[in-house]
Parts: C-alpha cells; sequence; structure tokens
C-alpha cells in the first residue's frame, strides 16, 4: 500500500508519459536512448537510429539499449523467428538489450542463434541454468565514459515460464533445465549492483523487463527491496511513464521510466556531468528524421516476406474482433466470434470432434475485407504447430475447469472451442489447484465448468460428454504437448502432429473449406459457452 499510495501522489505531480521535445545535451552529457515493447514496430527503427546520430553530434557519449519484447508481436518476427528484427537492430546499433518474456518464443535453442547473430551485448542476470547455476547470459556490464563508468544490469520477469510454456525451460527428463530466480529475484540484482559498484561504477541502470502493474516481480517492489540503483528504465507493461521518482530500500531516490509499446515513444536518460539524472519522452510521431540505412534494410526485409505473406486467401463478410471497446482481449474471457470460427477450422480441417484454441494465441482481428495471409498470420504470429491426438472425457472436463479456473477475468488458458458446448457457474470458486509455473497439478472442490455436451459426428446432435470415453481433439503443440497456459492431458494419443502452423491451418480453411469466403453470420456466436 505503501508504494501505490506513493506511486499515486508521484502520477499526480508529473503526469504520466506526456511526450517531449527533444534536448541538445551538451558535450559532457551521457545520453542513453531507449525502448521496450517494439513488438516487432519495425518502423521506429530508422528514427531511432536518426536520433542517436544527432545526439552524437553534441556528445561522444550515446548508447542505445532496449528492455525486451523486441523479437515477436507480428508476422515480420514470427515468419523469421525473430531473424529479421535481429537484422534490424544490428544496423541499427544497439549496444545492450535485456530480455523480455516474448524473446523466449521461439524457444531456448533459436534464442541463443539469435543471440549469437545480435551485436548488442545481451544482458540478463536472473536467467540461470540449473546445472551450472551460473547466468546464461552477462549479469552486468560496465561501460566507461570518459571519466565516468555506467553499470547496465539486466533482469526478466519471472512470470516469463508461465506466460510462455515450462516446457521450454525443461530438460528431456522434465526437470527444470533453467531457473529465472522467482524467489530470490531481487537477491539476485542486489548482489549484481553490488558487485557493479564494487568495480567502480559511478552509476546503476536497471535494463529491467519487470513492469509495474502485476503483483509479483514489478519494478515498484525491485526498487522498493534493493539499494545502489540510480535508474530503471522498464518494460513489459507497456506502460508509459515519463518519469517516476520513487524511493529504494534506503530511502534513496530512484528513477523509473518506460516508453509504452510500439515505438509510440523514444526515451532519453541524460546523466550531465553535474546536476540531476533526469529522463524524458519523445514522442516518435514528432520525429521527421530517418536513418536512410535502417531504413533500407526494412524495406528489403519486408520484400522478401511480402511475396508469402501478400498471398491472397479469401475475403470476410464481417469483423471478427479480437479485442471489445475497452480493449480487452474477448478471447481471454468468453466466447467470441473469432474464437468460434477459428476453433471451428482446427475441427472442420482436422476431422476431430473437438477443436481447441487457446484464449492468448489470439492477437488481432479478423477485419472485413479482402484477406491475405499475412492478415491470419497476425492473428496467430507465434507459428504454434497444429496437433492432433485421442484424448479421455475426463481429461476434457480437467481442462475446462482449468481453462476456466478465472472466468470471467481474463486469461490466456481460457478455451474458445468447437464440437463442445458447456455452462461455467461463476459463482463457485476455482477449484484447480496450479503449480509455481501455473501448470494443472489438481482439482478440489465443487467444479465450475457442468452441462458438458460434445458433438457427435454420426447422430449430428450434442451429446453428454462420457468421462471415459475418448475423443479426438484438434489443437496446437503448445495446448497438448508443451503444457502451455498450464494444461495437462494424461491419457493423450498423438495422432498426428501436423507440419501445419495455426495460421495456415486457418487460411487454408478459408481458402479451401470456404470457397475464399467467411459469411456475414461468423460474427454470431455459436452457443457454445454459457455463464450461469
Amino acid at each position: 500500500m505503501r508504494i501505490k499510495v506513493f506511486l499515486f501522489l508521484v502520477c499526480v505531480a508529473v503526469g504520466l508519459g506526456a511526450s517531449a521535445q527533444v534536448v541538445t545535451p551538451k558535450a559532457s552529457d551521457i545520453v542513453i536512448l531507449y525502448d521496450n515493447d517494439v513488438h516487432c514496430a519495425v518502423d521506429g527503427y530508422a528514427k531511432m537510429a536518426a536520433l542517436r546520430d544527432d545526439m552524437k553530434r553534441h556528445s561522444p557519449y550515446v548508447s542505445v539499449v532496449s528492455n525486451g519484447d523486441f523479437l515477436s508481436g507480428s508476422s515480420l518476427g514470427a515468419f523469421s523467428k525473430g531473424e529479421y528484427i535481429v537484422r534490424i537492430m544490428n544496423v541499427v546499433g544497439y549496444d545492450y538489450i535485456t530480455l523480455g518474456n516474448h524473446e523466449f518464443d521461439y524457444r531456448i535453442p533459436q534464442l541463443l542463434h539469435l543471440d549469437s547473430m545480435l551485436t548488442a551485448h545481451t544482458l540478463c542476470c536472473n536467467f540461470h541454468s540449473t546445472a551450472t547455476h551460473a547466468p546464461v547470459f552477462d549479469d552486468y556490464v560496465i561501460k566507461q565514459y570518459g571519466d565516468r563508468r555506467v553499470a547496465f544490469v539486466g533482469v526478466t520477469t519471472p512470470a516469463t515460464v508461465s506466460s510462455s510454456s515450462p516446457i521450454y525451460f525443461m530438460d528431456t527428463l522434465g526437470a527444470m533445465a533453467y531457473t529465472f530466480c522467482a524467489d530470490s529475484v531481487f537477491g539476485v540484482v542486489q548482489r549484481r549492483v553490488d558487485a557493479a559498484r564494487r568495480s567502480g561504477a559511478d552509476y546503476v541502470v536497471a535494463l529491467s523487463h519487470l513492469g509495474d502493474d502485476e503483483d509479483a516481480y514489478t519494478s515498484l517492489e525491485m526498487i522498493a527491496s534493493t539499494t545502489g540503483i540510480d535508474v530503471v528504465l522498464d518494460g513489459h507493461s507497456h506502460s508509459t511513464i515519463e518519469h517516476w521518482r520513487l524511493p529504494n530500500r534506503n530511502g534513496d531516490t530512484v528513477l523509473l521510466t518506460s516508453t509504452g509499446t510500439a515505438f509510440a515513444n523514444i526515451g532519453m536518460l541524460l546523466i550531465p556531468n553535474e546536476g540531476r539524472i533526469s529522463t524524458r519522452l519523445i514522442s516518435v510521431a514528432t520525429l521527421t528524421d530517418i536513418d536512410a540505412a535502417v531504413a533500407d534494410t526494412i524495406a528489403s526485409i519486408r520484400a522478401e516476406y511480402d511475396a508469402i505473406g501478400q498471398q491472397p486467401v479469401g475475403k470476410c463478410k464481417a469483423t471478427l474482433p479480437a479485442r471489445n471497446s475497452l480493449g480487452h482481449r474477448i478471447p481471454r474471457m468468453q466466447e467470441c466470434a473469432i474464437g468460434d470460427f477459428c476453433a471451428e477450422a482446427f475441427r472442420a480441417v482436422m476431422n476431430t470432434d473437438i477443436g481447441w484454441v487457446n484464449g492468448g494465441a489470439f492477437r488481432t482481428d479478423i477485419k472485413k475485407g479482402p484477406l491475405v495471409f499475412n492478415d491470419i498470420y497476425a492473428v496467430f504470429p507465434f507459428d504454434n504447430r497444429v496437433v492432433v491426438a485421442s484424448v479421455t472425457g475426463q481429461d476434457i472436463l480437467d481442462a475446462l475447469e482449468a481453462a476456466s479456473a478465472t472466468a470471467p477475468i481474463p486469461n490466456g488458458r481460457f478455451a474458445q472451442v468447437a464440437g463442445l458446448r458447456y455452462s461455467i457457474d461463476t459463482t463457485v470458486a476455482t477449484p484447480v489447484v496450479f503449480d509455481s509455473s501455473e501448470v494443472l497439478v489438481e482439482i478440489n472442490g465443487p467444479r465450475r465448468v457442468s452441462g458438458v455436451m460434445v458433438f457427435n459426428r454420426q447422430s449430428k446432435r450434442f451429446e453428454p460428454i462420457a468421462p471415459h470415453g475418448r475423443y479426438t481433439i484438434a489443437t496446437t503443440d503448445y495446448v497438448l504437448n508443451l503444457m502451455g497456459a498450464g494444461f495437462s492431458f494424461p491419457s493423450k494419443k498423438l495422432i498426428l502432429s501436423s507440419l501445419m502452423s495455426d495460421a495456415q491451418l486457418v487460411a487454408h480453411y478459408i481458402s479451401h473449406n470456404l470457397n475464399g469466403v467467411i459469411k456475414k453470420n461468423a460474427s454470431k456466436l455459436a452457443g457454445n459457452i454459457t455463464f450461469k
């Protein structure tokens, strides 16, 4: 409560991220340009590079850093599994980056490959190998700027394990091979800060992907729990924070800032030779200069993937929205038209009893009008593979219970389904127990989900599910094999591991099953899920 009250007063005093004008640094100023949560909004990179060059005309002490979540977020990132983004960032000339949770979307071997391509120095103090108990990447670095030394310490949210898939971080025997130090993350940060200070750092800047809006592991808690950090450049929550000044464990002031998302702003940290450290946010829309080399690289990359991405899929006669008027992701909280449509695509193309798509998979609308492949890829940008399995009715019942555990509060595990009908009683406290990685452990107590019916393809009727019966389900490897969103199907018998991605399946459904036309009635709900 102490932190929340203080933040309210600070926010009232300084405002939330009003974009500032570019200032001209003095020759002795250290200038750190920063971004966070770009999520493949690549056009901003040409302006970042131009701004960096402009700053270097006034001061030799200029660096560019990123606070994570740059590799995924659109088809441009997913199509190349992050390589296009790395190519662009290398031309910009980033100096240091930390890892966001979405840097792990393409799995650790690909992340290590991308890191080998990246010219920037990757920093993350709390991502450790459980075998060696050592950081996988460098935990901090000290940069000399004239006669001053600045330490950059990287830290990534421990929630990464549950927001991606726990299996990504396991060895072949199912034991955790990596850890984000969830039980000691701020202690880990403190030890790195202390080490940097002992090594002669005059200033410590945290490159943070923690965010400010979750109950655990926030940048606010890190500041309150540590000493020795001067500035936190934050990411993860997509917050727009020009400058909050917060007390650390000793009551000393720490500057916190975050640029928002999708290159809405570029952050500018000024460390003067004399005077107070400051941060400001510069609206990218107000910047007119672009770097020609970066712009040419982006244009070249777009030409590479447009040949496939611009292939026609069909047309849609009514928008199937993924967000409501408040900006909330509808597939995470209730049945919706885009969920019904895509789950039915899984069921129909793979010829199964059930189609299942987790609500967190949906990223944007299927828009009214002509559709190309990139429009579908934008809906499903994570390149999850389609799989088919036989599972018991009991596994379906348990998975539905896990999917509905927080409903109607938004959660990525909420199920969008086809071939199933059921009710959720939100007055019943959730009986589902998850472990620390949010993987389903057990179900105790009265169930929230009832009246589960499965469509019988022979009789063409919905019939009560048989707990001991077996049903075929089409979903993604993320849900079925990787324990993504916490699901577990103990009885599964794998029938098909498809080479088709979720986006490819939906595109195929539109072009082949629907003869290229999504009819207007697709915007109406199928009536698969009801709330009591």
